[in-house]
């Protein structure tokens, strides 16, 4: 299971020199872990009763029925899919993922331990981010993206982790547990300032008002939220908040794009 974590942990790091760096062609370090990882489940489905796992829920069932779709246009004859290759490539690894993850993750422990490396993943990302930000702080209207090839990337993976960081920063926890989300959550929110990505605010702010919502100290909540991110949307140079506002030239070109 260490390496199903380590591969969780590190699947942000996708343009690190590290994990891109290639092995064999275009077959770098990331794809080998994934690769160890893959083969590790499917040994696991074909030597014990793991395989129903993945028609066992309504939910996995559709998105393999949408898979089977997905494959199944390849073959529609008149059509013109220019960036084929890489669109099926990345088909084909989210399915691995997905097939991996139901195999390997059978326990609510395992479950546990699985989302704390992608919350960790994603801060240390975002530490990326934080130093993008130090280096391109002079050119004005600098956005970073970090690891990643563009901000509103970033914005959109961290944006998935933001909202579990907060509910288990403030759940009861183990001290540790409860350090590691409040410090991973912070450095979260001040890369998310800092990529200042209109889309990836929108989005985490439906998150944050949904989870609030399902609280059960509503009201706490949302002042917590408030404290954290009103500062940083108001004060930062080029906060999202002022490009939604005061958009410049670049701004409406990426609007329109």
């Amino acid at each position: 299971m260490f390496l199903f974590y380590l591969l969780i942990a590190v699947l942000p790091l996708e343009q690190h020199w590290f994990w891109r760096y290639e092995l064999l062609g275009s077959f770098n370090v990331l794809k080998a872990l994934a690769t160890v990882c893959l083969i590790l489940a499917l040994w696991r489905t074909f030597t014990g009763d793991f395989g129903g796992r993945l028609l066992r829920t309504s939910p996995a069932r559709w998105y393999l029925a949408f898979v089977v779709v997905q494959v199944a246009s390849y073959f529609v004859p008149g059509r013109e899919l220019p960036v084929a290759g890489v669109t099926y490539w990345n088909v084909f690894g989210i399915t691995a993922l997905f097939i991996v993850t139901l195999t390997l993750v059978t326990s609510r422990l395992r479950l546990h331990w699985a989302l704390l490396a992608a919350i960790g993943g994603a801060a240390f990302a975002s530490l990326y981010t934080i130093r993008g930000q130090q280096a391109g702080s002079a050119v004005p209207g600098f956005r970073p993206s970090g690891v990643f090839e563009d901000a509103n990337y970033y914005a959109l993976v961290v944006g998935l982790w933001i909202p579990l960081a907060f509910v288990w920063a403030f759940s009861k926890r183990s001290r540790w547990e409860r350090r590691f989300c409040t410090g991973s959550l912070l450095v979260m929110l001040l890369g998310t300032t800092f990529a200042a990505s209109r889309g990836g605010v929108f989005g985490l702010a439906a998150a944050l008002l949904f989870m609030i919502w399902h609280s059960r100290r509503r009201v706490r909540n949302l002042m917590l939220v408030s404290a954290a991110m009103v500062p940083l949307l108001v004060f930062a140079p080029n906060s999202p908040l002022r490009r939604l506002l005061q958009p410049t030239h670049g701004d409406e070109e990426a609007k329109d794009a």
